[in-house]
């Protein structure tokens, strides 16, 4: 996430330089970039997917020792509306600047479909939006956020446009 936070990965760090750093490959050919940013999303997949609820972690202490972090998971308490709403975005974003033919592209759309169908779940039936922590829509100090839902809706309008999820199976979330 930061060259001062060693051992530690931030879900919205996947879209502050992965995006980017496929773009760069894409045009000025470095594929240690590319790769480097592909990884990224993978480890966070790995490391960070909530595998009851689909949903992704806001951080992970490799060394669980930040003051954050779960002392035997390293990962921190929260699904952080925006956090999974960048990391969503990330991996499309990255998609679009690599080659179809990459060993990645199946995961990345594997990946983002799964975590398209697990928000759908936490969506709030009254407004149509998600909330700041997803997973606690009832807690009094937390609130629907206009930010991560529209990194959500963009992700599911683009990844409709891409073929990697079907319009008609989301069309209630839209």
């Amino acid at each position: 996430h930061m060259m001062t936070q060693h051992n530690q990965m931030w879900l919205d760090g996947a879209y502050m330089a992965g995006p980017l750093s496929v773009m760069y490959d894409a045009r000025f050919g470095d594929e240690v970039l590319r790769e480097r940013a592909i990884n990224q999303v993978l480890i966070m997949n790995e490391k960070m997917k909530d595998d009851v609820t689909g949903l992704y972690y806001h951080g992970w202490d490799e060394s669980s020792e930040m003051p954050w972090a779960d002392k035997e998971t390293g990962l921190s308490s929260q699904f952080w509306g925006r956090a999974v709403g960048w990391y969503a975005v990330a991996i499309l974003d990255i998609l679009d600047y690599i080659p179809v033919t990459h060993p990645a592209v199946e995961k990345l759309k594997k990946i983002e479909k799964d975590l398209l169908d697990s928000l759908v779940k936490f969506q709030d039936e009254k407004t149509g939006m998600w909330f700041e922590i997803l997973d606690k829509p009832k807690n009094e100090d937390n609130w629907v956020e206009s930010s991560c839902t529209n990194l959500f809706i963009y992700s599911y309008a683009k990844a409709i446009r891409l073929g990697i999820i079907e319009k008609s199976k989301y069309k209630d979330v839209l």
